[in-house]
């Protein structure tokens, strides 16, 4: 056993949780040595902002990650590190006010249905809505309820979900597809739920993890009757993140976050989300106790008499070997933090244990192609202005051929963000739709598919003047039934390092940029504890 503190950590994966997480241990522990690996030649991961030169001489910024930040996540805790890092005066902010931000519609069985949204109980779930149900809406909800088949039977489910029983088979856990129609009916889950994980997590409701990815219905579940109570128990993984995050919040992190996001509903930087990267790297490059080795992957992790060790390959040479930046006083580490996948990081430790736990398998990724379309003639989206729409699972090929998961109106989203006087859309093709496949389309065959979804949808016939893709292969990660079950066999292989290998990253403690920033804030802050592997919340 160990009992030393943190003296040279390597972290594994330039990401958002990676680049957080070194900035993090970098400022926590001064006298460490920290060495961040990734192994591709670009530090920010997911996060990619661009800026597209028009022809007019200006220019306009497509995301091709993350689009926005919500200001009111759960896990909302960066406003101290966006006045460190200098980024505050950059900020840009969709207001609760600005009805853009409510305005969301499905598109089901073949048009665009408006979604009235309020956020009635905020314990269960916070989205960017107002806080109550206006007349005016409220009339529109019940006109809707009534007239739109995507609404067809959600009254009688809901009347039926009230005294609905959790099956025995389900109590540690449930398809988010399965609890949706139990509360709610077979028809709003189809509809309404699976196009609201689209949106997500690009992924199939009848395989996510109801219990890891909505801990506020999962826990409304097992009560009867099915009431909003201000007493709802919370899971004791859950309760120890709000007390630590309460702590922060009682700090000067807490007066930013109320000064900055009070009134906000989504929030970005002046020149998109990958500022945010871009700016902890430029911070972190300055850090004197900071070595950031690119182009290198991590092939294995062992232990060593006095600490672990990392092999190392060059990604343009696979057979050299390579050893750490001098700075970085060379092996064996005291502690590793891996910010990969679970299955990669599994599969890096030294007696194989991701091949004796097939478990871990389970946690995969699905692709999704983004199709950034910039448009010279402005509001083309017109009537059907707001933040996009989603598209349901229950739709036929034969409705949805270019198999799109949703469709972001990013001249409305924030708009403040970009003067450009066109129009800016972002169309969604793949995840779970491609999982499957043998072969992924290509950008070409994506750009196609989201000209003809828009001109079939919204009758866009205008040709756009910028048109941008990415396809990530592994872009989104699916927390499958019995993601509860896989960390905890994880972090019980984890233990036997004693401490010296951690986790964090979007495979654990949910997928979105607060949520990384979270996990990585987390796992630095008890880098000094023995034992700690960074899932023991969920021991």
């Amino acid at each position: 056993m160990w009992t030393s503190g943190p003296s040279r950590v390597a972290i594994i994966g330039g990401g958002i949780t990676g680049l957080a997480a070194c900035y993090y241990t970098a400022k926590r522990y001064p006298h460490a040595n920290v060495t961040l690996f990734e192994r591709s030649n670009r530090l920010g991961g997911l996060i990619d902002s661009r800026f597209v030169q028009l022809d007019n001489g200006g220019t306009t910024v497509c995301e091709m990650g993350p689009r926005t930040l919500r200001a009111n996540a759960p896990h909302t805790n960066l406003s101290l590190e966006i006045r460190e890092l200098g980024l505050e005066c950059e900020l840009v902010f969709t207001p609760n006010s600005d009805p853009m931000a409510s305005k969301r519609y499905i598109y089901y069985p073949d048009h665009l249905v408006p979604i009235p949204v309020a956020n009635l109980s905020k314990s269960i779930v916070n989205i960017p809505a107002p806080d109550r149900l206006t007349l005016h809406r409220t009339w529109a909800l019940l006109k809707l309820l009534g007239t739109e088949p995507v609404f067809q039977g959600l009254l009688s489910g809901i009347c039926r979900g009230l005294f609905a029983h959790r099956p025995e088979e389900h109590e540690e856990d449930d398809s988010i597809g399965g609890l949706l129609t139990r509360r709610f009916g077979k028809s709003a889950a189809d509809n309404l739920g699976s196009a609201v994980i689209h949106g997500l997590f690009a992924g199939d409701l009848y395989k996510l993890s109801a219990r890891a990815l909505m801990p506020g219905l999962w826990a409304l579940d097992g009560r009867l009757p099915f009431r909003f109570d201000a007493d709802m128990p919370i899971e004791p993984w859950r309760a120890s993140e709000n007390s630590w995050l309460q702590t922060i919040r009682k700090g000067p992190a807490g007066e930013l976050e109320r000064r900055l996001f009070l009134d906000a509903s989504l929030f970005s930087f002046a020149n998109g989300v990958a500022q945010l990267t871009e700016r902890l790297a430029e911070t972190i490059h300055c850090m004197k106790n900071v070595d950031v080795v690119k182009d290198v992957a991590v092939t294995s992790i062992s232990r060593t008499g006095n600490g672990i060790h990392t092999q190392h390959r060059r990604e343009n040479s696979p057979t050299d070997p390579v050893r750490a930046q001098p700075a970085a006083n060379g092996y064996p580490f005291s502690h590793i933090i891996s910010t990969t996948s679970l299955p990669i990081t599994m599969g890096l430790l030294e007696r194989g244990q991701f091949r004796a736990h097939p478990n871990f398998s389970t946690m995969n990724h699905v692709p999704v192609m983004t199709v950034a379309l910039y448009y010279a003639t402005a509001n083309l989206n017109h009537p059907h202005r707001g933040f996009g729409y989603l598209l349901p699972q229950t739709l036929s090929h034969d409705q949805n051929p270019e198999n799109a998961l949703g469709v972001i109106f990013d001249s409305d989203k924030i708009v403040n963000q970009d003067n450009t006087p066109g129009t800016r859309i972002c169309v969604m093709l793949g995840g779970h739709h491609w999982s499957s496949l043998s072969r992924l389309p290509t950008e070409e065959e994506g750009i196609c598919r989201a000209k003809a979804l828009l001109k079939r949808h919204l009758g866009i016939m205008e040709e756009p003047v910028r048109v941008i893709t990415r396809l990530e292969r592994e872009a989104i990660p699916q927390y499958q039934v019995g993601h509860f079950d896989v960390l905890r066999k994880a972090h019980e292989l984890l233990k036997e390092y004693d401490g010296r290998m951690r986790v964090a990253g979007n495979c654990y403690h949910g997928i979105g940029v607060h949520d990384c920033l979270f996990g990585a804030r987390r796992v630095v802050e008890d880098l000094h504890e023995e034992g700690r592997t960074g899932l023991e919340y969920y021991s």
